[in-house]
């Protein structure tokens, strides 16, 4: 019985150092610190150490028997008290003379004592009683060295979140230099994110025992965002003071149009006028000088010639234009002047038969000399050849009509035909330096392959403060490696910008990408480099 009551008391001792001894030691129970677990281990009998937060001894098999099954973590503090209790206990063992049964016995009840604690201190109150003083001496010590286990603990804390405020330090150090970096042309290229990737590795790698400030958090958030975004970069824009919506927005732009018109037909995958019905007019063309009347193409045509043209003004980053009743008036009476004279004429002569005061004439003459002019094509398909642009070689050189068509300064147009001659007003004649520090492309950054052809021209237009002598042009198809340096400057106005042209002939196809870079331009003397991807689409 005396060996029984010696072996409890061991037991309570240490369950008492575990459960009583201090509420920061049992809260502890299974937490990391610097992803290292406290282990619980005992060194051999003659060996006393100090405990430390991440190298705490096993206590030995042959003292403290657990089954294998038994999968819960048993945090045992080491006590210098408890070293001396056990070497009595081993001295005295070496003089009691037992029977083996005993032993074993004495073995299962200090077992089940470490396995329930609370059914130990009911079932032994006599015990307490006996112990309570060496219970308040071990717990004091146990306390103690509680004491010195948590300012370990705070210090390595405090050293932590020291470390991550000079993290934060440099990440905020790292935004400031990305906005301040974040005009240049080569930035995206050039700049590397290692060191970004290498901080941020290094605060998730933080203790779990210490949380991450909250800043902390964003700022790790806020580089994988520009990091993720740097990797969805295709190309570098910088020069262009427009910029070209997305693939989705610009097919949206196109495919949520209603036509009006009643009788419609297929125009690239959507449904406009049938520009061979008779809903093309409102009032249809005479031609008889004797009773003549220009005519009227009606709403429904106007508004989806318009919604074409629209279109390719958006996909470059440009504002939409509306239905002028003066553009509309003078494009028709333009197209029935050289119906007329059977030829295509910005300064149209005199119709046989037609008086010179006429004011049909005079309209005419406003409206050719101030309209994109075309014939044998329908409405719709004249609006896309100007945007094209490839017919003759003054025109792939010039792109004149799509200089018009794309006219940022503009607001207001009007559309006219007679039989196959077609009109698109374009010229306002009211400009006032609105373009001055304009530079847009056509094709843009998203560009519709319905829009172009194998004969077209790439297209960069300046304003009228920008100097286009010295200009060179580079131009890459990202997928053949194909390049293109030959280009033309334009220096007339026509849409109320210089043009360089160039690429002509390189692939346009959906999903083709070409890499733009022009050099050699300056605006008021000082160079003004463009650098831009075209990325084709299908509006289809």
């Amino acid at each position: 019985m005396k060996n029984q009551v010696k072996t409890l008391v061991l037991a309570l001792a240490l369950l008492t150092a575990t459960g009583c001894g201090s509420e920061k030691a049992v809260e502890s129970k299974g937490v990391e610190i610097g992803k290292a677990q406290i282990e619980t281990e005992v060194n051999e009998a003659n060996e006393v150490k100090e405990p430390k937060v991440s190298n705490v001894k096993k206590p030995k098999a042959e003292d403290i028997e657990i089954k294998e099954e038994d999968n819960r973590n048993y945090l045992i503090p080491q006590t210098r008290e408890l070293k001396k209790e056990k070497e009595k206990e081993q001295s005295r063992e070496k003089n009691i003379e037992g029977k083996e049964e005993e032993k074993e016995s004495q073995d299962k009840e200090f077992e089940e004592v470490v396995v329930n604690n609370k059914e130990l201190k009911e079932q032994t109150p006599e015990i307490d009683e006996v112990l309570e003083g060496d219970k308040e001496e071990i717990a004091e010590e146990v306390k103690e060295e509680d004491k010195e286990l948590a300012e370990e603990i705070s210090d390595d804390v405090k050293e932590v979140a020291e470390e991550n405020e000079e993290g934060l330090e440099y990440k905020e150090d790292d935004f400031e230099a990305e906005e301040l970096l974040a005009s240049n042309d080569e930035y995206e290229q050039e700049h590397e994110i290692e060191d970004q990737e290498y901080e941020v590795g290094m605060v998730s790698g933080t203790s779990p025992s210490t949380s991450l400030p909250k800043t902390v958090e964003e700022a790790v958030s806020s580089v994988d965002v520009k990091e993720e975004k740097a990797r969805k970069s295709d190309n570098v824009t910088s020069g262009l003071t427009v910029a070209s919506p997305s693939e989705a927005e610009v097919k949206s732009y196109w495919k949520n149009y209603q036509s009006q018109a009643s009788n419609k037909a297929d125009f690239y995958g959507l449904s406009l006028i049938n520009p061979e019905s008779e809903d093309i007019y409102s009032a249809n063309p005479s031609l008889d000088l004797n009773n003549l009347n220009v005519g009227t193409l009606s709403n429904a045509a106007q508004l989806d010639a318009l919604h074409i043209a629209n279109t390719a003004r958006y996909a470059s980053g440009i504002k939409e234009l509306t239905i002028g009743k003066d553009q509309v008036k003078y494009a028709q009476a333009a197209t029935m002047i050289n119906r007329l004279n059977l030829q295509i004429d910005h300064f149209p002569a005199l119709p046989n038969g037609m008086e010179s005061n006429s004011a049909i004439y005079a309209d005419g003459v406003n409206g050719a000399k101030n309209s994109n002019l075309s014939s044998q094509l329908n409405l719709l398909d004249s609006v896309v050849e100007y945007l094209k642009d490839d017919l003759g070689r003054d025109n792939q050189l010039e792109v004149g009509h799509r200089r018009w068509v794309l006219n940022p300064q503009s607001s207001s147009v009007g559309f006219g035909q007679t039989d196959e001659f077609n009109a698109m007003f374009v010229n306002n004649n009211n400009y006032d330096g609105e373009n001055a520090n304009t530079v847009y492309a056509y094709p843009g950054q998203t560009a519709i392959s319905e829009f172009h052809s194998p004969e077209s021209s790439l297209s960069l237009m300046f304003g009228e403060n920008f100097d286009l002598t010295n200009a060179t042009v580079e131009v890459k198809d990202l997928a053949t490696g194909q390049v293109s340096t030959d280009l033309n400057v334009d220096h007339s106005f026509r849409g109320n910008s210089r043009a360089v042209t160039f690429g002509y002939g390189m692939n346009y196809e959906p999903g083709t990408k070409l890499q733009v870079k022009v050099n050699g331009v300056t605006k008021n003397g000082v160079n003004y480099p463009v650098e831009y991807t075209i990325n084709y689409i299908s509006i289809r």
